[in-house]
């Protein structure tokens, strides 16, 4: 048998297998309502017609991970498990360079992105387009994964409203994601009409954010919607 008549019959054996396509689609796409912030995350990535997801899995984007698997069902895009972030950003490098399009990788924090940097270095030295995403990076929190109606970032997504927040420990939306913020603001990013992402900012300082400093971040979040609607990802 051939590699490509192997790779025929093992696909439609998994297809004819139940417990193969449960594992691969645990739910069917666009089943579940969103529920958390990564789901919003999640809709961007299939709003923008990213077909595959390159990644390593691990604790530092755990939120989005889930969300790709429980509420997209593994399905634009699909998740290609690699064992090094730089293989997974070479990955959206060569898918570029042989469609023309876009795809994305996501890097864990700090480490990872270290591992990846030289297959962005290859990919930007080719001008490939790819779409990264970087894990948190800051303190340790318990709240890694927000509810959409809950906390400051779920007000403003849930709402598409700018939410400015003079005193944190105040506002009982509030979830104490770092003892030192003493204000925020959150302005929601749209693309093509819907919430695709926000911009947060915190300060160590109470009533830090006037009205110039919210037309700024608004201004930037308006940029990077329209960025993203032009780049045609």
């Amino acid at each position: 048998m051939t590699p490509s008549q192997s790779a025929t019959a093992r696909a439609k054996t998994n297809a004819a297998d139940p417990t193969v396509a449960g594992l691969e689609r645990p739910t069917p796409a666009g089943a579940n309502a969103p529920g958390f912030g990564s789901d919003v995350i999640a809709d961007a990535l299939r709003s923008l017609d990213i077909p595959y997801i390159a990644l390593t899995p691990g604790a530092s984007y755990r939120g989005l991970h889930d969300s790709i698997v429980n509420y997209l069902g593994n399905s634009s895009p699909q998740m290609l498990l690699c064992l090094h972030e730089e293989a997974a950003v070479a990955i959206a490098h060569g898918y570029a360079k042989v469609t023309g399009k876009a795809m994305a990788a996501a890097v864990h924090a700090n480490v990872g992105l270290f591992h990846a940097t030289m297959a962005l270095f290859n990919a930007w030295c080719d001008r490939m387009p790819m779409l990264v995403l970087g894990a948190f990076e800051g303190a340790m929190t318990p709240h890694t994964r927000i509810p959409l109606n809950q906390g400051i970032c779920g007000a403003a997504a849930s709402s598409g409203q700018t939410v400015v927040v003079d005193d944190v420990g105040k506002d009982p939306r509030y979830l104490a994601c770092s003892l030192e913020t003493k204000s925020e603001i959150v302005v929601p990013v749209f693309v093509y009409g819907k919430v695709v992402g926000e911009l947060d900012v915190d300060s160590h300082f109470a009533a830090a954010f006037t009205s110039e400093h919210q037309d700024l971040v608004q201004h930037c979040a308006k940029l990077v919607g329209n960025k993203l609607e032009s780049a045609g990802l």
